[in-house]
C-alpha cells in the first residue's frame, strides 16, 4: 500500500512537472509580435526667383514689391506640408503689413498667426469645411512645381505715416515644413527681396 501511495504521488509530481514546464516554454517562446514601421523621408523644397531690372528709388504703398517671378518646387521623398510668412526689418513683429495676390489664389490660405498655409479647402460628407495641407512627395527627381505668389504690395492702410520715409526695408519670407499632422514645424529657409 506504501509503494501505491508513493507510486501515485510520483505520477502526479511528473504529470505537473511536464505540465509546468510545457506551458512555461510555450509563454517564453510566442511568436506573435507587434512590428511597426516608421517612415523617414527627406523634406526638400526649392525656390527659385527670376528678377526684373528694378530701376526705382523707392517703393510706396500699392506698388509691387516683386519684381520677377518665382518658382517654388517640392523635391521632398515625402508627403509634407508648407507654410511661410512674410515680414519686414522695419517691423519684422507685424505681418499684416502686406497684400498678396497668388498665382492660384485657390492653394493658399493665410490663418490669424500670420503664415501662408499651402493646401485646399474641400467639403467633407457632412458638409463642414476642411483644409487639406498634405503635399504628395515629388514622383521625380527634377520634383514637382507649385504654384506661389505672384505680387506682394505693401498695404496702404497698414503703414504709418513717415515709419518708412528714409528708412531701408528688406522684406522677408521666412519658409517652414513638416512631415506630417502630428510633427512640429521646423525653419526650412528664407528669401529676401
Amino acid at each position: 500500500m506504501k509503494k501505491r501511495i508513493i507510486s501515485i504521488v510520483l505520477i502526479v509530481v511528473a504529470v505537473l512537472s511536464v505540465t509546468l514546464f510545457q506551458n512555461t516554454f510555450a509563454w517564453f517562446t510566442v511568436d506573435s509580435y507587434l512590428t511597426q514601421s516608421f517612415i523617414v523621408g527627406d523634406v526638400n523644397y526649392e525656390l527659385n526667383f527670376t528678377a526684373e531690372e528694378d530701376t526705382r528709388e523707392y517703393i510706396i504703398p500699392g506698388d509691387d514689391v516683386l519684381l520677377g517671378t518665382f518658382e517654388l518646387i517640392n523635391k521632398s521623398t515625402i508627403s509634407t506640408e508648407i507654410r511661410f510668412k512674410i515680414v519686414d526689418t522695419v517691423r519684422p513683429e507685424d505681418t499684416g503689413n502686406f497684400e498678396v495676390t497668388f498665382i492660384d489664389s485657390g492653394k493658399w490660405s493665410s490663418k490669424d498667426d500670420g503664415y501662408y498655409y499651402y493646401g485646399t479647402l474641400t467639403t467633407d460628407e457632412n458638409g463642414a469645411e476642411v483644409f487639406n495641407s498634405q503635399i504628395p512627395e515629388a514622383n521625380n527627381a527634377d520634383g514637382v512645381e507649385i504654384s506661389f505668389i505672384d505680387s506682394i504690395k505693401y498695404k496702404g492702410d497698414a503703414i504709418e505715416k513717415d515709419e518708412y520715409s528714409g528708412k531701408d526695408s528688406t522684406v522677408i519670407l521666412k519658409f517652414q515644413a513638416k512631415q506630417g499632422e502630428y510633427a512640429t514645424w521646423e525653419d526650412i529657409g528664407e528669401f529676401k527681396i
